[in-house]
């Protein structure tokens, strides 16, 4: 009942395949290791029905997962499957599951099995052509002793092909069709290509060392009809094939050398990535060019592949020598030193108008600039400061210093006597576009607000009470600035007015364009500020937990609070009510550690930022973290079972 009032409620896109820019190590990563939740036997095989089970084949028969444990398959009373060892899986369109054994073939459909009576021993992958007509590769023999390539699966019967009917192929290790009437097989040292009222072709290949290695264990049909192909052997002609201008060929670019890979699976998800299950160096994705790579070390349990899967909801699975491993897309994405991060210890993070994102580090700046970091040479100082104006540049810390950053110029602040810039705390621009910086000088410990021009202080203002202030964008003119040690001020005029209705600790000020304000103290709880109110947001009012540190407004309905127990989006509808009721228990959405969540505390005032693409991006002091708000993945289809993914959504809908 809760899971399906959950998919009703939960907002987000559709399943779909995995976001081809993520890479490997930044999907969640769910593993099922042999000898766990039932899974008894190493798994050869994987598929999903139309019903939404998810089934194992293994040596040691046939294994149906509900979400939680491995179940073994009994076969209504009198029925069984040919063989124990089940290698090859495949679940049609029409809800049947083809079940390929070591001893032949059967069907099972509406949980009741049909032994197909040719005893095709060997089976081989299966494919479903845009005619719904089943293919099989095979590797068996006929009775005169040919080898057979490849079957098609009828209701009743199964009719091969084989070497008499004029293939220079023998046996069929692999199968692709990229449309009704062809079909592609891969052979020991060749690939053949079979059309419906044609000679069959033969593309000899070149074989390495050991002609073992050289059998064609994989091919696949991308979404323009190019046929892939795979070999656990390198070299010409091995690894990873393709077939361009009538000839297959290693896939060879400047950045991917496919004769180098070993080859035992290929898989194309919906989103045109081709996912290479390797013979013994886990996998490797290709998107858009690019290959990356995740083994055991990342955590994969286990590097020789046998099958790649995607189920209806878009999440990937694969079957391993040491287990089962699920992938699918996260809320949350993190950026490590894995992904390019030049260290684990970003402190400030802000986005350009060009859409980089430049993260403040312990040793200067990183800047993401769509698929890699590179690291600014200009300083290798302590960033802890950045900040973007109306006028593209960008303001960032280095030290003691405070430089400004445009197209490719890099100027640091200066201004006459008495009126140097020390430390910066906080940076805004008010209404009228002049920027302002609050200052620290930690060796007489004097505080100060400064006004500049371009990249020159030009006017000095010291500080309520001689405190450090954090600043933000007052709509009505000036600027808000909060004290560090108490209090809240409208700078105006060149005048600190006092603000009634909050007298506590400021570290960080956000301004919303209706006069909103949101304040997080130093103790790290968040206020709301408005028309002379401010009224704390605790588990009182429904959040989480109690402790954050900042806010930002995705301005598409909702705001986000980074919390210590995770993100939480609250609508903007939810905050409105509760603003009118004290007493109104708000409703959120809550992103933890399931959703790929680091929470942390951030490493200062300017640790959240929303790029012009609408993608909200923040350090918990350590880390780089994205979230789109656009583009949330959620599971759209109610299961037979309670997935984890499911049980994600019912708790994101509390």
């Amino acid at each position: 009942m809760l899971v399906a009032l959950c998919l009703l409620l939960a907002c987000g896109r559709p399943a779909q395949a995995l976001n081809p820019s993520t890479r490997i190590a930044q999907y969640g990563h769910k593993i099922w290791r042999i000898g766990e939740s039932g899974l008894d036997s190493s798994p050869k095989a994987i598929a999903q029905t139309t019903d939404g089970y998810v089934w194992v084949g293994t040596a040691n028969g046939l294994f149906r997962f509900d979400g939680i444990r491995f179940t073994h398959w009994t076969p209504p009373v009198g029925e069984r499957l040919p063989g124990q060892d089940v290698s090859q899986l495949f679940g049609a369109r029409d809800g049947s599951l083809y079940v390929g054994t070591e001893l032949g073939l059967a069907r099972v459909t509406n949980g009741h099995i049909y032994d197909y009576p040719e005893k095709q021993r060997l089976p081989r992958p299966f494919l479903e052509d845009s005619d719904n007509e089943i293919w099989m590769g095979q590797g068996d023999w006929e009775a005169g002793g040919q080898p057979r390539m490849f079957c098609k699966i009828g209701d009743l019967h199964i009719s091969c092909i084989s070497k008499r009917d004029g293939f220079g192929c023998t046996r069929g290790f692999s199968i692709a069709s990229e449309k009704p009437g062809s079909i592609w097989v891969g052979s020991e040292d060749s690939i053949c290509h079979w059309q419906a009222g044609e000679k069959p072709q033969t593309y000899p290949l070149n074989v390495g060392h050991s002609k073992s290695f050289s059998y064609v264990l994989a091919l696949v049909a991308d979404q323009d009809g190019t046929i892939w192909g795979g070999r656990r052997d390198n070299g010409p002609s091995g690894g990873l094939l393709q077939f361009s201008n009538g000839q297959w060929k290693s896939y060879v670019t400047p950045e991917v050398d496919g004769r180098t890979l070993s080859v035992s699976c290929l898989f194309f998800d919906h989103d045109h990535s081709l996912w290479i299950g390797s013979q013994s160096n886990g996998l490797y994705k290709l998107s858009d060019g690019k290959l990356d790579h995740y083994d055991t070390t990342n955590g994969l349990c286990g590097n020789s592949f046998h099958s790649i899967f995607e189920d209806r909801e878009g999440n990937l699975w694969v079957t391993t020598s040491g287990g089962i491993g699920e992938f699918r897309d996260l809320p949350v994405i993190s950026f490590t030193e894995n992904q390019g991060l030049s260290g684990e210890d970003a402190s400030s993070i802000a986005a350009a108008a060009d859409g980089h994102v430049w993260v403040g580090m312990d040793h200067g700046i990183d800047v993401y600039q769509g698929q890699d970091f590179s690291h600014l040479k200009s300083s290798d100082s302590y960033t802890d400061l950045l900040y973007n104006d109306s006028h593209r540049r960008m303001w960032a810390t280095a030290g003691e210093k405070l430089l400004s950053y445009r197209a490719g110029n890099v100027i640091e602040v200066s201004g006459p006597e008495g009126m140097k810039i020390h430390y910066a705390a906080a940076m805004a621009q008010d209404t009228q576009h002049q920027l302002w910086v609050s200052d620290i000088d930690q060796q007489s410990r004097e505080k100060a607000l400064y006004r500049l021009d371009d990249a020159r202080v030009v006017a000095r203002f010291p500080t309520p009470g001689n405190q450090t202030l954090f600043l933000a964008p007052n709509p009505e003119g000036g600027l808000w600035a909060g004290g560090y040690v108490h209090g809240l001020f409208w700078f105006h005029n060149g005048q600190f007015e006092p603000v009634k209705g909050y007298n506590g600790s400021v570290y960080g000020l956000r301004s919303d364009s209706d006069g909103t304000l949101w304040i997080s103290s130093v103790e790290h709880t968040l206020y709301r500020y408005q028309n002379g109110e401010a009224r704390s947001l605790t588990t009182k009012d429904g959040m989480p937990c109690d402790t954050g540190f900042s806010i930002v407004d995705d301005r598409v309905g909702s705001h986000w609070f980074y919390m210590e127990c995770g993100i939480v989006r609250v609508s903007d509808k939810e905050l409105a009510q509760w603003w009118r009721s004290s007493s109104h228990l708000m409703r959120t959405v809550v992103f933890d550690l399931r959703d790929g969540v680091r929470p942390g505390l951030g490493g200062g005032s300017t640790a959240v930022t929303i790029a012009p693409d609408g993608r909200l991006w923040s350090t918990n002091g350590s880390i780089v973290q994205v979230v789109d708000p656009h583009n949330i993945p959620y599971n759209s289809m109610l299961h037979p079972f309670i997935s984890s993914a499911s049980s994600s959504i019912a708790r994101i809908c509390r």
